[in-house]
């Protein structure tokens, strides 16, 4: 999977690809939003920001499959909402929230003042699906 961490307007992911060995970005800039990737298929996940580029509309969610997705997306006032497999935005009411397979340490580093991109470092020091490399984006 991966590690997305959001905190004090930066969203940042790791660029793992896990089993092919390659470099992915996984946050992206949709509108005026942040919009970070998780989940177990990369073409999935593309699929997803397409949709959300082109508007989200309810009558063109894509086909997940059996594939499993978890994506943060923060908004221009710096809410950050989840999107599960239903593709419906949860609110979340805190400050900072990770996602993927590494969240639990990246949760842990915010929660001691770590930045989003130093969370992810941490999540890939003790997760194994959490690559070194790590992509930031700031909102604007």
């Amino acid at each position: 999977m991966t590690t997305v961490a959001y905190r004090d307007g930066v969203m940042a992911a790791d660029k793992n690809m896990g089993g092919y060995k390659g470099q992915v970005t996984k946050v992206y800039r949709v509108g005026d939003c942040l919009v970070g990737c998780s989940g177990d298929n990369f073409a999935t996940l593309l699929k997803v920001v397409d949709w959300m580029q082109e508007g989200a509309e309810e009558d063109s969610k894509p086909e997940l499959g059996d594939s499993s997705v978890h994506i943060l997306l923060v908004d221009s006032n710096g809410e950050i909402f989840l999107y599960n497999n239903d593709l419906y935005p949860m609110p979340l009411e805190q400050d900072f929230f990770a996602v993927g397979s590494g969240m639990d340490y990246a949760m842990g580093a915010m929660a001691m003042g770590a930045s989003a991109a130093d969370a992810v470092r941490v999540a890939s020091q003790f997760d194994p699906g959490t690559g070194p490399k790590v992509d930031c984006l700031t909102l604007e």
